[in-house]
């Protein structure tokens, strides 16, 4: 948002913008903070889909979660019965090293980084087989003491699904202090207004995601300052320059179609909006050959595509086929990006070193003769460095 208000702020100072990971300038200034968390989750399920589909599709060669023969829906039910038989070994068994919230938190984590899938499917996996094994260890105990909760936090570790760092986290209100900052004034919401939604929004967003629902925003009527320098538009004001507008079709936390209404705002004489086919929180979460093109362009040419909406597509796979050491099979952009990043510096710093070699060769070449060395370079504003003959260098 900071990047937007400033851009809002000084339009006529724009030069290249590029805005991924839209959120909705009206909802975030002028309306209650609390109701931001509907609109941003509002893609959330996209992500787990998203991930369901591919897994299943890889199979259990690349995605290790994945059962040969099932269904989209059939492994979505399992993962939904993951998520129970979570919560029930947490209930059963207070000190337990993982719940219900540990499946959920990792399912969130393939929805806003989906290059993370395939540990997750690894981490999924593993919970599957150490409550498997509660389960029956459980079901041996009505027979006899051979189950104890030792033993199965034994099996966790061993399925490398615990970190062995028990140490309790302190709450961050850093959220808070920004978003009730640039929130418009509480007037006559009350707690109860804000518990009351915070019932809803969690059930919309379905038994996966709901009960991990962020509470950002929800103690911002209580917040007892506001910025003063708070910005609540207008969003349309034409910048000096054409700015480029992202947004992922499964963006979980800043969906797509935030970024459309900002592009709308703004029109095709001041705006290009690339939608991209991909999920995950921001572009760059799954690689586009055909984003990064128009980017590059767009940085290093200042030219972006003539019409007002490009579609993209991702390139790179959740569960990619696995690669055998020293294999190179980069696309076009990461190419690019390879040479932009790392070649060309190195070829700059071989040729500094050359230039550095060469000029140390003539300065002993020159000592050798007793002459002198011609400078024909002026330090910019520096009274004491003239151009032409600088002096015998056997004198230095």
């Amino acid at each position: 948002m900071n990047s937007l208000e400033v851009f809002a702020v000084f339009p006529g100072r724009v030069g290249r913008l590029i805005l991924d990971g839209v959120v909705n300038p009206e909802t975030w200034s002028n309306e209650p903070p609390h109701q931001l968390q509907e609109v941003s989750f509002a893609a959330a399920h996209k992500g787990l889909s998203h991930f369901v589909e591919e897994c299943v599709k890889a199979g259990p060669d690349r995605c290790a979660f994945a059962v040969k023969g099932e269904s989209d829906e059939d492994m979505l039910r399992r993962i939904i019965n993951l998520i129970d038989r979570a919560y029930n070994y947490k209930k059963t068994n207070s000190s337990a090293l993982f719940g219900s919230a540990t499946i959920r938190n990792h399912l969130w984590s393939a929805a806003y980084t989906p290059w993370r899938s395939g540990d997750v499917a690894k981490k999924l996996a593993g919970y599957d087989k150490t409550l498997s094994e509660a389960e029956g260890a459980l079901a041996l105990a009505s027979k006899g003491p051979l189950w104890s909760p030792a033993s199965v936090e034994h099996d966790a570790d061993k399925n490398g699904l615990t970190s062995g760092n028990k140490s309790e986290k302190g709450v961050s209100f850093a959220y808070d202090a920004i978003v009730c900052g640039d929130a418009i004034d509480p007037g006559n919401i009350t707690t109860r207004d804000v518990f009351r939604y915070m019932l809803v929004v969690p059930e919309a967003l379905g038994h996966c995601f709901g009960p991990r629902f962020s509470m950002g925003g929800t103690f911002c009527h209580r917040w007892p300052v506001r910025a003063v320098e708070r910005f609540n538009g207008p969003w349309n004001k034409k910048p000096s320059n054409k700015i480029l507008i992202i947004g992922n079709k499964g963006d979980p936390i800043t969906p797509l179609l935030s970024a459309k209404t900002l592009a709308g705002r703004y029109g095709g004489k001041s705006a290009v909006l690339i939608e991209q086919d991909s999920y995950g929180h921001l572009s760059i979460n799954q690689h586009s050959n055909c984003t990064m093109a128009i980017v590059e362009r767009y940085l290093i040419n200042n030219t972006l595509p003539d019409s007002f909406r490009k579609v993209c597509g991702a390139d790179k796979e959740l569960f990619p086929q696995s690669r055998k050491p020293g294999d190179i099979n980069k696309t076009g952009a990461e190419a690019s990006v390879w040479f932009n990043v790392v070649i060309t510096p190195v070829v700059g710093l071989l040729l500094v070193v050359a230039y550095l070699l060469a000029s140390y060769m003539r300065t002993k070449k020159s000592n050798a003769l007793g002459g002198s060395v011609l400078f024909d370079i002026k330090a910019a504003g520096d009274p004491h460095v003239e151009s032409g003959r600088f002096g015998d260098l056997n004198k230095v």
